[in-house]
């Protein structure tokens, strides 16, 4: 899942690669936002997730990139995670694939398909 590679790049500062996930990870969380099935506070929680995202793609590109630190703001990694076990438990009521273009969702026999076109995000 997208989010665990923004954890794992972070976690070992790699934060070309962790400032890629968190520039494409908001558009991935509003797009699963319109899922069929979703109760409220699921679409507030991954509404809230693109929007701590966004926070955290500024401060690595402001504190983090070309530096040697590890690890994200204990604040930032509190928040990845609580996006983290949010998307876990979407995952035992949904199937979420995706490529670098399409995200997949389904649910029973509901299926959702979303081309995603990061020139638009």
């Amino acid at each position: 899942m997208w989010v665990r590679e923004l954890r794992t790049a972070a976690g070992l500062g790699d934060w070309p690669r962790a400032l890629f996930f968190a520039e494409e990870c908001p558009a991935v969380a509003e797009r699963l936002r319109n899922a069929e099935g979703l109760e409220d506070d699921e679409r507030q929680g991954l509404r809230e997730g693109a929007d701590t995202l966004r926070l955290i793609k500024a401060h690595i590109r402001d504190y983090r990139l070309g530096k040697q630190t590890t690890g994200l703001a204990a604040s930032h990694a509190k928040n990845v995670e609580a996006l983290a076990a949010l998307l876990e438990r979407l995952g035992g009521r949904m199937v979420i694939s995706g490529g670098p273009d399409f995200l997949s969702i389904s649910r029973k026999s509901i299926s959702i398909h979303l081309v995603i076109d990061p020139c638009h995000s």
